[in-house]
Parts: structure tokens; sequence; C-alpha cells
């Protein structure tokens, strides 16, 4: 191992000691362990998040499931499957009235309009159900307003031109919907948030025509930025990393119209590709009510948090209710099979080698070895035999 083009480049830093929990507001009761992704492969970061990792910004965490005060679980739809809820419908048919007409009407379109009464005629009731994307293609149908939505590379000269956007709608969806204060929203932290990545870009013969990697979706309605879905495109899966919209238009229930967009954009990058079938939704909370809303994309899976197994909803739900930490799936053997680190990838003096060969070089101390096998352990074998965990 002496090339490190191409390899994900990692730096441990162990457990945390705990911090304030976004969820149920304890001061220092939400548990992780964490690490910085200096670079990334997608197919590493793909293999992080089913072991139940996350990232923010460069910073990749994993909650410490059975200490933690609120539980964190990965949950995944099934694109190709999805299944619209009437309320999504809903949601898809307000989005419609507002770009066709103006706002006071659709306020009262939404309210007061109903289907005429009376038998449905022949071809109506032979019609097959719309799809999500017949739903999204209506929009398009005569509107008073544009729609535009935009894929963007962060790294770009485009989306430079429309940072100070992008930034602007931020902090006025922090302030207003999380109630932030606006002295914590610098420059600065929505880059190293929002804006950064490690991940790689790359593509593949038959992959998404987009490539694969980080990117901005904006959402531009008559030239007028109204939200932005931050997004990681990975092998097999869209991965929604965070939505911020204009309060303004908080009536048309952004945050939902955003997923269902993304649900339908991993159906269409998926149109290249079979494998490419999943939207990961982030972290489900089972206590937190405003999480509710993940597991109504159906069909939903949550990934068990000692066999990395993801299993139905619906059904682990039922557990969920019995304890907030809880063992999804009716086998228990953990994935990492081999105990050895013998061959964890290791950056020592910036050249790539294993960490049999890296310790044979200089003393290593018990405490390295126990921590260099709690990563090897949250990473999975596979993983950290590929990444490289630098060492200084």
């Amino acid at each position: 191992m002496n090339n490190k083009a191409n390899f994900s480049i990692v730096e441990y830093f162990g457990s945390d000691k705990g911090h304030k929990c976004g969820y149920c507001k304890g001061s220092k009761s939400n548990l992780s362990h964490g690490m910085w992704a200096h670079t990334m492969n997608v197919e590493d970061y793909e293999n992080l998040i089913n072991r139940g990792w996350r990232r923010s910004g460069h910073y990749c965490y994993k909650p410490m499931m059975k200490s933690t005060c609120c539980p964190q679980y990965t949950i995944r739809c099934s694109a190709n499957n999805f299944q619209m809820s009437h309320s999504h419908k809903k949601i898809l048919k307000k989005m419609k009235n507002f770009l066709s007409k103006d706002a006071n009407s659709a306020f009262a379109t939404n309210s007061s309009s109903k289907a005429p009464i009376g038998k449905p005629s022949p071809v109506a009731s032979q019609a097959l159900p719309k799809t999500l994307e017949d739903y999204l293609e209506e929009e398009y149908h005569n509107p008073l307003k544009k729609l535009e939505i935009k894929l963007v590379d962060p790294t770009s000269s485009e989306f430079k031109k429309t940072m100070s956007s992008a930034y602007k709608l931020y902090v006025k969806y922090q302030i207003h919907v999380h109630h932030d204060k606006e002295e914590d929203l610098s420059t600065e932290q929505f880059e190293r948030f929002l804006v950064k990545s490690p991940l790689q870009k790359s593509s593949t013969k038959n992959g998404p025509y987009t490539g694969y990697g980080s990117f901005h979706q904006q959402y531009w309605i008559d030239g007028k930025l109204m939200a932005v879905g931050v997004i990681d495109v990975l092998p097999t899966c869209l991965s929604s990393v965070y939505f911020f919209y204009d309060p303004d238009y908080s009536h048309l229930s952004l945050g939902t119209y955003g997923s269902l967009r993304e649900i339908a954009f991993s159906r269409q990058l998926g149109l290249s590709d079979p494998n490419f079938c999943w939207y990961y939704l982030g972290f489900y909370i089972h206590s937190c009510p405003k999480m509710i809303y993940k597991g109504q994309y159906k069909p939903s899976f949550l990934l068990c948090p000692e066999t990395y197994t993801f299993q139905p909803f619906e059904e682990s739900v039922i557990k969920l209710n019995r304890n907030k930490y809880s063992v999804l799936s009716e086998k228990t053997s953990d994935v990492y099979e081999d105990e050895s680190i013998s061959k964890v990838g290791i950056l020592y003096r910036r050249q790539a080698t294993t960490f049999d060969v890296y310790s044979s070089r200089q003393k290593v101390e018990e405490e390295e070895v126990k921590e260099v096998e709690e990563y090897a352990m949250l990473v999975g074998r596979s993983s950290s035999i590929r990444m490289l965990l630098y060492r200084s």
C-alpha cells in the first residue's frame, strides 16, 4: 500500500464527553463517536452510513446508541417502490396551485376545491393511478410562476455566484424555524456545515448522469431562491444531508415537498443503474415528534444498531415503543467478524501502510492499540482495511 490516490483518509477522535441534545435539550446527554474525514470516496461513505455514521461537513459521527439520550437510527426509503400518501398528494397539488395562480387564489383553492360529484366516466375509472412524476409534471402545465430546480456543484463557479443568496436564505431559515442566534450563523459556519464536503467526485459508465459526490439542489421561483436541498449522490442511494427554505413559503410544506422531489430525483438517477434505488433521510429518533414524518415515506426501513441490517419500519416501531434502544433484527451477531487489526489501513508520514507494518517500525502503546481496535469495530472490517487512519 503506497498510493494514496482515491483512498479515504480519516482521523479518529474516539468518544466525546457529551454535548447538548438538540432534541430533548439534555445538557450533556448526546453522546457519539467522531472522526474527521480529510477526504473520502463515496463507496466508503456509503458503507459508513450503513453502519450508523453520518457526516456534518467533514466531521463524521456515530451515536453511542446504548448510552445517548435520544438513539438515532439510520432510515431509508425504497425510492422505486415509494407509495404516496393522501397528505403527499395534497402537498403536490398545493404547489401546483401556487405556481398556476396568484397567492390569494392558491390559498382559496387549497381549502375549498373539491372534485365534482357524480359517477366517474369509463375512461377515468380505468385510468392508471397517477405517479409521483405525473404530479410533478403537472407543475409545468401553464404556470404563472416559473419554478426552476438547479443541481449545483458546491465547488463550481456557478455555486459561487449564488453563495450569497444561499447563505442569506440559510440564516433566515435557522432564525425563524430553529430559533438560532444570528451571531452564531457566520458564513464560515455555513460553509463548514453545508458547503465543504470530504466526498471525492467520481463517475462510472452506467452510474447516475450527475456523477457521485455532494451537491446543492436549488429551488428558484421567478428568479428568487426559495429552498435548497443539500444531498450526497452515492453508489446506490441519494442521501439527504440538509434542507432549508424561505419561511415565507412555509404554507407550501416545503420540507415534505423537498423530500418528494428528492425521491423523484433518486428514481431518475436510478434509470441508468438499477442498483441505485434508495433514498436516505438521515436519522430517525422515535422519541422526537418532529421525526414522525420520516416514517410516512413508505416503504421505509431502520438500521439495526447491532447487526447493521435494515428492518421494516412498522416492525421496528413496535420494538421502539417498548425500549428507545432496541435490537431491530432477530440476529444479534456483529458484522465485524475479524478482531485482528493487522490489516487496518494506516497513513503514517505520508505513506499508506497497514497497522502490522506500522506497529513493527515503532513502539505502539496499548492505549493506541485499543483506539485502533475501537475504530475498526465502529467502521467495519472492509472499511477499516480500505480507509487510511491517520497517525502522527
